[in-house]
């Protein structure tokens, strides 16, 4: 009756009074049996009449069975017992969750979330503040903390306050790569959906972790379980539905733009990565008209001079946000060493280096050449019109038509000198930055690994020696990983002792 009268929907046909009454008659002589309840297909037969809607039908048994004290549900079966059912208990266990214990229950789905990475270079779950985001030149998705949320027209949310805090600074320090984050944020509305479904789930979780105190019966057991797993579902469901708002930071002064995110995706990240793809907002890919275009508009300043280096403008993606936001530097790297097919007009050539004194660019490649450029941080992009100009100088002159040598004899020709023979070796170490180890060994792979394997015939030896000292000792389970790791990763030498 207090479900029904509680939903009008339900009351003006009495619907839930129907149900009740066609479960209560229709278990009845099952409640000895080992198949105890009626089916709900029965259910549905036994309680229709003309008028109805049967999709209602799902809503009025479920409300049902979160109120009524005897009422049992499992396996798709529905009946009346003698022992009170738990429904009652578990729902007040979930009512006095504390609301850390409901966040904690959220982050951890959200680092399930982060396994997929989408289009990203990384996914960084629950921040606690702007110091936990690390300060490097990968697009990173940020998942906000479940108290952070977003309401759609409202401009100082408590997401977008963070958003703009984290866009600028690192803790103390400004940041650095302010171009490299997008972060995802919860709808306010939609967020308090997904913490009664949690609350639900860990009520029934601490339900069944409690089954011997409160000696459960086999029928309460399998309700707990059938429930605490709907509930999951219907958790997981919504957790989707409410990290709806990707935050992405825009312009000069950073702006905070709201997206909403939607799709199909089981993954926030693939959600996010499509959406913004779409937009125009994160790219995988950059073709070299793209590069020439930033190159005539955001660095026309350098640009004019005729060339500029690949690490000034790789910077000006990562750090300015009126720039194309790009998933990494290895999505540069393959805009400018991919196919330019008009490259005077929308393309560039590129260069190892240039000669103030001469005027030239040494180990010039142009687009038409059938040459691999490594390309590096000095690695030079130079205009076309310099490029063919140089290139033109270079072209070997063609002797007139009918010209040739004199009669009579004459000198032969000179002996070309002898070959200088290059260096033959290189060697080199470097100690890494702890905090920012792969971002320095990218640098090296690119800047050194790479020229020196590109050279033809070249035998190359890369050996990596790592050192680290917990003086409070390294815990079991961090011990037991990274043993297991080198194992498979094959370590020549490796292990773990005391000091």
């Amino acid at each position: 009756m207090k479900i029904d009268a509680g939903k009008p929907l339900f009351g003006q046909r009495s619907l839930t009074r129907r149900l009740a009454r066609t479960v209560f008659f229709g278990a009845a002589p099952t409640i000895g049996s080992a198949h105890k309840g009626l089916e709900t297909q029965r259910v549905f037969l036994g309680t229709a009449i003309p008028g109805d809607v049967p999709g209602n039908f799902h809503s009025a048994l479920a409300a049902l069975a979160d109120r009524a004290t005897y009422f049992y549900s499992a396996g798709g079966r529905y009946w009346y017992d003698l022992q009170a059912n738990i429904s009652r208990r578990a729902k007040d266990l979930a009512e006095r969750l504390h609301a850390e214990d409901v966040y904690a229950e959220i982050a951890r789905r959200l680092n399930d979330q982060a396994k997929t990475r989408g289009a990203f270079a990384g996914v960084h779950v629950c921040p606690e503040d702007a110091a936990d985001i690390p300060d490097i030149d990968e697009a990173r998705l940020v998942i906000l903390h479940p108290k952070l949320n977003y309401k759609r027209g409202v401009s100082d949310s408590d997401a977008v306050e963070f958003a703009k805090v984290a866009a600028e600074h690192r803790g103390a320090a400004n940041r650095t790569h302010r171009n490299m984050l997008v972060y995802l944020a919860g709808d306010r509305d939609r967020m308090e959906e997904l913490e009664r479904s949690v609350r639900e789930y860990l009520g029934w979780s601490e339900i069944l972790a409690r089954e011997d105190d409160l000696d459960l019966t086999t029928s309460q057991r399998n309700q707990a379980t059938e429930r605490r797993a709907k509930a999951g579902e219907t958790a997981g469901a919504r957790l989707l539905g409410a990290y709806q708002w990707a935050l992405v930071p825009s312009g000069q002064p950073i702006e905070i733009q709201p997206t909403k995110v939607e799709g199909q995706a089981a993954s926030l990240a693939e959600r996010v990565s499509r959406r913004l793809g779409n937009d125009g907002a994160l790219a995988v890919q950059h073709a070299a008209p793209a590069i020439r275009h930033q190159l005539d508009t955001a660095a026309a300043k350098l640009w004019g001079e005729g060339h500029m280096t690949v690490g000034t403008l790789w910077r000006l993606y990562a750090e300015y946000p009126y720039m194309p936001r790009l998933r990494d530097r290895v999505v540069l790297d393959e805009g400018l060493t991919g196919p330019q097919l008009l490259w005077e007009q929308e393309g560039f050539a590129l260069a190892d280096g240039y000669d103030e004194a001469s005027g030239k660019y040494r180990a010039l490649v142009l687009p038409t050449d059938d040459m691999t450029v490594a390309v590096t941080d000095s690695t030079l992009i130079v205009r076309p019109e310099r490029a063919s100009a140089q290139r033109a100088t270079e072209l070997p002159e063609v002797p007139p038509e009918g010209a040739g040598p004199g009669p009579g004899p004459g000198p032969g020709p000179e002996r070309p000198p002898p070959p200088v023979r290059g260096k033959t070796r290189f060697f080199g170490s470097k100690r890494l930055q702890a905090d920012r180890y792969a971002t320095d060994f990218k640098k090296l792979a690119d800047e050194v690994l790479g020229p020196l394997g590109a050279t033809p015939d070249v035998t190359l030896h890369v050996t990596i020696e790592i050192e680290a000292t917990a003086p409070g000792g390294f815990d079991d389970s961090k011990v037991r990983t990274v043993a297991e790791n080198a194992a498979t990763l094959k370590f020549e030498q490796s292990g773990f002792e005391e000091s």
